[in-house]
């Protein structure tokens, strides 16, 4: 040992002790290239349904907007045809027509007035 001085930290035997840690490493690996294409393949699917969905609901509103416009259109045939219809009545009736007929200067013949056909 060693003498000592006057100082009590120098009569101590310094050992030091080392100690080897591992150090765990993770390596933290990506996705794999077969799983990069099955997740692209999916959203490609996915989209292309969605985009298929989008498609036939525009079709169907296209149709049904084209449905209305037919409706509105048979009401005002059907609304034009009951307005032609009463003045097709109107103008068919008899009295109506009499009186056209005498303002026109037309007078009646009574059935004995009528000509008769040779017998024989």
């Amino acid at each position: 040992m060693r003498e000592v001085q006057g100082s009590t930290a120098a009569t101590l035997d310094h050992q030091v002790y080392q100690t080897k840690e591992k150090k765990k490493v993770f390596i933290k690996q990506g996705i794999s290239a077969s799983e990069k294409l099955l997740y692209l393949f999916s959203v490609v699917i996915c989209v292309a349904l969605a985009s298929l969905v989008l498609s036939f609901y525009a079709m169907v509103a296209e149709t049904n907007l084209q449905i209305q416009k037919m409706e509105r259109e048979v009401e005002r045939i059907k609304e034009e045809n009951r307005l032609l219809e009463m003045e097709r009545r109107d103008l068919e009736r008899g009295e109506r027509i009499r009186n056209i007929a005498e303002e026109q200067g037309m007078v009646p013949k009574i059935l004995n007035e009528l000509p008769q056909a040779p017998k024989g």
